[in-house]
């Protein structure tokens, strides 16, 4: 029979529970896709950067609980961000405005450089204020003095990272000084302006008429993706914080247990630190979003309010004049299309909409049943206790490998929909010379990494869901509650490696493509990777090379083995991992072993998997660039056989 989970610990579990996120939707948020609503400046910031939001509430543990969107997160971050501005500002500081960049700046370049200076010193900011809270936490962990010694390791290693990261400040800082035309005599440049962290609508079906670059489509398709990252790693942060707490709690009542507890601390170092790249990232995007348009003539003069809200402005001289963005009025939907048809009718350009405004859809939050299972209760574990590679059958390790490989590259075609291209079509549609090849080829063998990556995560994400599954079993017993938070922040760190895995994907996909013209749509990579020895007849070849490329060929003529030996390694202890944790599987749900052991052997099996397909395709571009540059006037026949991959 279940029963609801009332532990203490479990309290933000409750709020926090991630379903998987689909590539096209905002994190749980309504993402309007209204007509174009651009023109006058101050319009920008009511209509690209709205926000809304959505409706809906359900039930989990017993609990009246929606699950936490974006729109909700936001306040959080936004506060967070806003801090460690305020926090790390010194009295001999000088402030620098965004608005101060783009006022001294016209040349793209010189925008471009300038702007991305002052994101990453915001980020460098708050890395150094999560950093330095997180190490101050650490202090307060009873720690037993025979494991001191482990603690002060891991505390001395983020230590370090910490000092690495307030010298990388040091330097942006005085960077952004550059490029405010300031003097180190001046004092450091501060950031006043915290980036953007909501929604972003791009409007390109009305501003293009379905005929948009396509840059500005790979910008479009990314800026969700991105965003769902950022909230995707600062929900794992928070969760790894609440599962770091909770074990230092249950130590401090004396029932230490020191290597989770780092782990979820170490964890949530990590996954904060990623949720900021993420929100500069995204930041960056939105900036190559502007001024790709601005190209086409389609931005006003002015275009903070396209970057930036009122309440992001101002953080440190405390002189916002707009509203808390969590808190704000983004208008209901008839309010926003009469500002978006005033907006359309000034735009500079051509374009304007063709059909009515609509009204967006509305988008209802999923809803997570949070529910302890009884010691009867069955739990499906289809995956934990199946070996991933049965079907293959080789006995050689040198056969295994090869098929190993050939096995990630085809279920990885099975993820998405796309056209498929072999290599030898993407280089025979080609309009580069032979020149060109190596480059082409080292391109399209990014796709296949980042397509198997994918298709792992996906594995990964499955494995974890059936974990937490088993550990909502254990929540009751002593250190169960504890034991469900570490699961679970593990499973939300591992969606979120997953959104990123996906967004790479995508940018790496458009990348092909434009170098592809003839693909019009995602074009799904179906050649697999070479992976076997690879003989570089490099005492035959070297005399016929340029002495200007000698050297570098050689280098990799000699690391080529190499490469290989170490792959060849990676597989097969990924084939032992597969092994262990299908016996500590069967262990678990016999008894025998805790499930930390099973987590254990769920981590090193992923990470190996990982590590080969790294390998494959480090080892793929080191001989697409060796056999493009030694063969320079082969056949594309000769080169594809030459590469392996015929």
């Amino acid at each position: 029979m279940n029963s609801c989970i009332s532990l203490k610990h479990l309290s933000p579990l409750i709020s926090t529970l991630m379903v998987f996120i689909g590539a096209n939707a905002g994190l749980a948020e309504n993402r309007p896709r209204l007509q174009l609503s651009v023109g006058f400046a101050h319009g920008w910031s009511v209509v690209l950067l709205a926000e809304q939001t959505p409706p809906g509430a359900g039930t989990a543990g017993g609990l009246q609980q929606s699950r936490p969107s974006a729109a909700q997160l936001r306040p959080e971050l936004d506060n967070r961000l806003k801090t460690a501005l305020r926090r790390n500002f010194q009295r001999t500081d000088r402030i620098v405005s965004l608005q101060s960049l783009l006022e001294r700046y016209s040349r793209q370049e010189d925008l471009t450089r300038a702007v991305k200076t002052y994101w990453t010193v915001v980020r460098l900011v708050a890395s150094v204020d999560v950093l330095s809270e997180l190490l101050s936490e650490l202090e307060t962990f009873p720690c037993p003095p025979e494991r001191r010694p482990y603690l002060e390791g891991l505390k001395g290693g983020i230590t370090g990272q910490l000092i690495d990261m307030r010298s990388q400040l040091a330097a942006a800082q005085f960077e952004l000084a550059t490029w405010a035309g300031m003097t180190n005599v001046q004092g450091r440049a501060f950031p006043d302006d915290i980036p953007h962290t909501g929604g972003y609508n791009t409007y390109i079906d009305s501003l293009f008429h379905g005929q948009a670059p396509l840059e500005v489509r790979k910008i479009d398709e990314l800026l969700p993706l991105i965003r769902q990252s950022i909230y995707l790693h600062f929900i794992a942060a928070r969760s790894a914080r609440d599962a770091w707490l909770a074990y230092r709690d249950l130590a401090n009542a004396g029932a230490a247990n020191i290597e989770p507890a780092m782990q979820m601390w170490h964890l949530a170092v990590t996954e904060n630190l990623r949720c900021l790249e993420s929100v500069e990232r995204y930041n960056e995007l939105i900036l190559e979003y502007i001024l790709e348009l601005r190209t086409y003539g389609q931005t006003p003069t002015n275009i903070l309010p396209m970057l930036l809200e009122e309440g992001s402005r101002h953080i440190v001289s405390g002189t916002t004049s707009g509203s808390n963005p969590g808190n704000r009025d983004s208008g209901n939907a008839a309010t926003s299309a009469r500002q978006a048809r005033l907006l359309a009718d000034g735009l500079p350009f051509a374009f304007k909409p063709r059909e009515p405004l609509t009204a967006p859809h509305c988008l209802q939050t999923p809803t997570y049943f949070l529910t302890a299972l009884g010691e009867s209760d069955a739990v499906e574990t289809p995956e934990l206790t199946k070996g991933f590679f049965s079907s293959i059958k080789a006995t050689r390790l040198e056969d295994f490998v090869k098929e190993l490989s050939r096995f990630c590259s085809t279920e990885s075609t099975q993820i998405r929909g796309g056209k498929p291209l072999t290599l030898s079509e993407y280089l025979t549609d080609s309009s580069a010379g032979n020149g060109e090849r190596g480059v082409r080829t080292i391109k399209y063998w990014d796709v296949v990494e980042a397509q198997d990556r994918l298709f792992v995560l996906i594995k990964q994400s499955a494995i974890l869901s059936e974990l937490f599954q088993l550990a909502l079993r254990e929540a009751e017993r002593p250190g169960g509650a504890e034991l469900v938070l570490q699961i679970h922040a593990e499973r939300n760190a591992a969606d979120a490696a997953l959104q990123d895995a996906h967004a790479d994907l995508m940018e790496k996909r458009f990348v092909l493509k434009k170098s592809h013209p003839a693909t019009a749509v995602d074009p799904t990579a179906v050649t697999p990777p070479f992976a076997g020895p690879y003989e570089t007849r490099w005492d035959e070849l070297a005399p016929s090379i340029p002495p200007a490329r000698r050297v570098h060929l050689g280098k990799i003529a000699y690391r080529l083995p190499g490469i290989y030996a170490a792959t060849a390694q990676t597989a097969s202890a990924l084939l032992s991992a597969d092994l262990a944790r299908q016996r500590d599987a069967e262990a678990y749900l016999r008894g025998q072993i805790p499930l930390t052991t099973l987590l254990a052997s769920i981590r090193l099996e992923f990470d190996l998997w990982l590590e080969f397909i790294g390998g494959v395709g480090q080892y793929n571009r080191a001989i697409a660039e060796y056999a493009a540059s030694c063969l320079p006037f082969a056949s594309l026949n000769d080169y594809l056989k030459a590469i392996g991959a015929q």
